[in-house]
């Protein structure tokens, strides 16, 4: 079924927002793979690894943390679901090292 002009409209808003928050870093990334001598061919694999990193931490963090026993389990929580991404992406083929360092500056990003 055709989405209507109100669902398109809503669409692109929430593309437009995402991109104003995912541009920097991805941005950031670049930089950091170019100072890495990542091969070109692998840096749309690093900047896909980000974007599922920063839309697990996006869709599973609160507003805030204050560091009570809820927060510890979810961020042990939250390790445990970026781990399991480094996993998936390892078997892609992409350095432990590097996806480290990527998934450092999508968390720093989020501070």
């Amino acid at each position: 079924k055709p989405y209507s002009e109100q669902q398109k409209y809503k669409a692109a808003v929430e593309f437009g927002k995402y991109r104003i928050k995912i541009e920097p870093i991805e941005d950031e990334i670049q930089k950091r793979l170019g100072e890495l001598n990542v091969p070109i061919a692998h840096n749309q694999a690093y900047k896909d690894f980000a974007r599922e990193c920063y839309k697990a931490l996006k869709n599973n963090i609160g507003r805030k943390l204050s560091f009570d026993d809820t927060d510890l389990k979810k961020i042990a929580l939250l390790e445990s679901m970026l781990d399991e991404i480094i996993k998936k992406w390892n078997k892609q083929g992409l350095d432990l090292n590097t996806m480290q360092i990527v998934k450092g500056i999508v968390i720093s990003k989020l501070q």
